[in-house]
């Protein structure tokens, strides 16, 4: 039924009702709006909803750390015949990348990156995989998996045989 009424099918009205609420002005309709979006922001549902920038994305890996290295989308093709070749070994970045969970577990125990790279048993596999200048640096594809940018293709590959999760940092959106 309308707030005007409805046609029995002929020109007679059967019922109506009256419009109970008077039009708001607009400043009236804006605290509305205004007080309903602070009671959602005070809410449990929107702490889980969260906005995230790339620089509070930086902030949580900065917590967290590591993804999962299946989820790095490499920037060229790991199954080629020739990915691996004298100069590149297999062997060397598998040596490598077995290294991470000592090297992981040492940082969450409190020891220091410059610390870890002057290691005599770890000091490669925390340079290459650790240190902020050689991370694996990707872009976030917003599925839950990453593009590798550039360098890294070869231990992005041994870290994923072995199925470890690595330390990334993402792309600067700057330059």
């Amino acid at each position: 039924m309308s707030a005007f009424g409805e046609i029995n099918g002929t020109s007679d009205v059967v019922e109506s009702k009256e419009v109970k609420e008077t039009p708001k002005s607009s400043s009236e309709v804006d605290d509305t709006i205004s007080s309903k979006y602070d009671e959602y922001l005070g809410s449990d549902r929107a702490q889980d909803f969260e906005y995230k920038s790339m620089v509070e994305k930086e902030k949580e890996l900065d917590s967290q750390g590591y993804v999962d290295s299946k989820n790095i989308v490499a920037s060229r093709d790991l199954d080629a015949p020739h990915f691996y070749n004298e100069y590149k070994k297999k062997e060397d970045f598998a040596a490598l990348a077995e290294r991470i969970p000592d090297v992981r577990d040492r940082l969450t125990a409190g020891e220091s990156i410059e610390s870890l790279c002057g290691d005599e048993e770890l000091g490669d596999c925390a340079n290459a995989y650790f240190k902020d200048d050689k991370m694996l640096t990707v872009r976030d594809n917003g599925d839950g998996s990453y593009q590798l940018i550039d360098d890294g293709n070869h231990r992005l590959k041994a870290a994923q045989d072995l199925g470890y999760e690595v330390p990334i940092k993402y792309e600067d959106l700057k330059s």
